[in-house]
This record gives C-alpha cells, sequence and structure tokens, in this order.
C-alpha cells in the first residue's frame, strides 16, 4: 500500500492522465454528454460495473464527472488527457474496465513483495509497540496473507518467547528471511490448514486484495484459529474523512480494479461488521497513518 501511495504523491500527473485517457477510450464524454447511470452505461457496453465505478470516482475527484441524485452522473467539460499515453500498467485501464479481466501481474510479485517489507518495516515495528503491552510474555501470532512476513516479525523480533506462523499464496519462502521462531506456509486466505490455538492473529494489507465472499471467509477462519482471549488485527486502507487530494483510498480502490479480479477498497464499517460476524468481540478501530487513510480495526476471540 505504502508503495502506491509514495508512487502517486510523486507522479500525480500520470495517474491523472491515465484515468483521462481510460474516459476518452470508453467515450466517457459522449455516452455521459446527458445524465445517466452507471449501471445502465455498462449493460449497454458490457462493461464491468464495479470497474467502471472506481473509474468514476476518480473522474469526479479530477472535476471531470458530476454525481447527482439518484445514481445519475453527468460529464463536465474536462481537459484531453497529455499525448501519448502509455499503452501499459495504468494506460490498460480502459481495456480491463471493457473486458471485466485484470492486469497479469505476477511478473513483479518479487519485486513488490521486497518493496512492501521494505516500506512497512517500520510501521509494523510501531504497531508492535502498541500490542506488546496487551499480550503474554509468549505466546504464537498467525499471519495470514503475510508476504514477506513483516508485521509477525516486529513481534516475534520484539518478544523473545513468541512464535509467528506465516501463511501466503504464494511460495515465497526464498524471498523471506529464515528465522528459527517463524514457520511458513504456503496456503490460501480462505482454506487455511489446520492450525495449533493462536494467541495473535494478523491480516495486513490483505482483504483489499480479495472479493466479499473470501473476505468474510478469511476473517471467520482466523477468528475460529483464536484461543479464547486471543486478539485479531486487521490493517488496512480506508476512506477516511477530509483526506487530502489526490485521495490515496479512491485511487487505490482503481489500482485493484485494475490488478485484482475481485478485490477493492472497503468501508471501514463493513470490516467492522465482518469481525462481529465473524464471532468477534470488544470491536474497536484506531487511524495509522491519517494522510494514506491506513487504519488497524482489532476484535478479541471468544473462543
Amino acid at each position: 500500500m505504502l508503495p502506491f501511495a509514495q508512487a502517486l504523491r510523486a507522479h500525480p500527473a500520470y495517474f491523472a492522465a491515465a484515468a483521462l485517457q481510460a474516459a476518452v477510450d470508453l467515450r466517457l464524454p459522449d455516452q455521459l454528454q446527458q445524465p445517466g447511470s452507471l449501471a445502465g452505461l455498462a449493460a449497454q457496453n458490457g462493461w464491468d460495473l464495479r470497474r467502471l465505478t472506481a473509474l468514476a470516482v476518480i473522474l469526479e475527484e479530477l472535476g471531470c464527472l458530476h454525481r447527482l441524485p439518484d445514481q445519475q452522473w453527468h460529464w463536465r467539460a474536462c481537459a484531453a488527457p497529455p499525448q501519448p499515453q502509455v499503452r501499459q500498467h495504468w494506460g490498460r485501464l480502459a481495456e480491463v474496465i471493457a473486458s471485466g479481466q485484470p492486469l497479469d501481474s505476477s511478473e513483479h510479485t518479487s519485486a513488490y513483495q521486497l518493496s512492501m517489507a521494505a516500506a512497512h518495516a517500520q510501521p509494523a515495528s510501531e504497531w508492535a509497540s502498541r500490542w506488546l503491552p496487551l499480550l503474554p510474555a509468549q505466546g504464537l501470532v498467525l499471519d495470514v496473507g503475510a508476504g514477506l512476513g513483516t508485521w509477525s516479525r516486529a513481534v516475534v523480533d520484539a518478544r523473545q518467547k513468541w512464535r509467528a506462523l506465516q501463511v501466503d499464496s504464494q511460495p515465497l519462502d526464498s524471498l523471506a528471511q529464515a528465522h528459527p521462531r517463524i514457520q511458513r506456509l504456503t496456503a490460501d486466505a480462505t482454506a487455511l490448514p489446520r492450525l495449533p490455538p493462536v494467541d495473535f492473529a494478523v491480516s495486513a494489507h490483505l482483504l483489499h486484495h480479495l472479493g466479499d465472499a473470501a473476505a468474510q471467509l478469511c476473517l471467520q477462519q482466523m477468528a475460529q484459529a483464536l484461543r479464547p482471549g486471543g486478539w485479531l488485527s486487521v490493517v488496512e486502507v480506508f476512506e477516511l474523512a477530509g483526506q487530502p487530494k489526490p485521495n490515496v483510498a479512491h485511487w487505490f480502490d482503481l489500482d485493484m480494479a485494475l490488478y485484482s479480479p475481485q478485490g477493492r477498497v472497503r468501508p471501514l464499517a463493513e470490516v467492522v461488521d465482518l469481525l462481529v460476524a465473524a464471532g468477534c468481540a470488544e470491536v474497536n478501530w484506531r487511524i495509522l497513518d491519517a494522510e494514506v487513510g491506513v487504519v488497524e480495526v482489532w476484535a478479541k476471540g471468544v473462543g
């Protein structure tokens, strides 16, 4: 998440031009010259509504689209994107919206994971320090969608009698630094293997990659893995009131529309409701990074 936010803040003109070019490619200035609904537009053209909506929110922020009552949208006069537009990555937004098929980013997996680990090392350390007073002297932390294990490793590094189980769908052992008290497992976040009871479970920057059913199942399985009284922590990006433009949550949601089959940035209240539905108690949240919109939602397992 942080690498994307950094790229957005460093190169806003590129991302804005890509969004505008997608609007031109999809002929939105013509198709929304008169107010219309995105659902109707998607149905008429065979487009992916979820992805079209993510683009519309960005175009609204750029001042090109105006959202009217009753789910109507109207195109405003807007400068044409600079030419030429690079037809890679974000330059393929229109193609992805039209087809409903995300881009394949597998060739960048290693670089992405290394970048995430480096960017999140300090935030994870600060996050772990907040938890230490609430955790027992020894225990087991489950890290789901662990990547290279940055968040659970911060707990293990801070507590000599803690161990970690790091689970990720991708086999990243060759990239992750080995540790005698850390075990890595390759498994899907929605199909966790049989695990011993854990004292602490964390999911950091995972849910936005998952579809709705998968996100619900992931949190249910994490809650079920907890010992009675254990804690569950979810670190995610959310849209917060008063965020400066460019609103990272909006742009990151469009990035998920580009690269993830079903992922999206969820409202904070939705994740709170998912934890309650998973059987957790004492659900609460706190802002970790107000500028980017990173929030931790945590809860206690009831066994």
